[in-house]
């Protein structure tokens, strides 16, 4: 993927915890360009949200040297880019070994967004994710 994509790594992890496991991932630092952590993230009051817990939102406002339309934000918990909904695709979680194929599926889903101008278009047409989370947020 990074010979199609600039690969960001952008966490809710401390910092510790993830370089411990991006370094064995990427340890000569030839595909993973940045690295953003929980300390990048805003930190929202879960009482607010009537959650028994805090949690950390990934937000693309910290990216000021990229455009907008240009962003992806593909997670396993869509809370955790809810203030960039339209920039972000939801994957399932990491369940182990050889029987995970998330990340073949989500090569596959973007080989052709190049053809896009924009991301959050793809988004809309290709994946129809914002027809889901209206589906998923109407109260019937």
């Amino acid at each position: 993927m990074s010979r199609k994509f600039e690969l960001v790594v952008f966490t809710a992890a401390r910092q510790d915890y993830a370089d411990m496991i991006l370094n064995k991932i990427d340890p000569e630092g030839k595909f993973i360009s940045h690295r953003l952590y929980r300390q990048h993230c805003d930190l929202i009051d879960g009482a607010m949200a009537n959650w028994k817990k805090d949690f950390h939102v990934k937000s693309l406002k910290i990216i000021t040297n990229r455009k907008k339309e240009d962003l992806l934000i593909i997670d396993n918990l869509v809370y955790s880019y809810a203030f960039d909904i339209e920039n972000g695709i939801p994957i399932k979680g990491y369940i182990s070994g050889k029987n995970d194929f998330e990340l073949e599926y989500l090569a596959e889903a973007l080989s052709d967004l190049k053809s896009f101008n924009d991301s959050r278009a793809y988004i809309r047409e290709k994946l129809k994710l914002d027809e889901l989370y209206n589906y998923l947020s109407s109260p019937y």
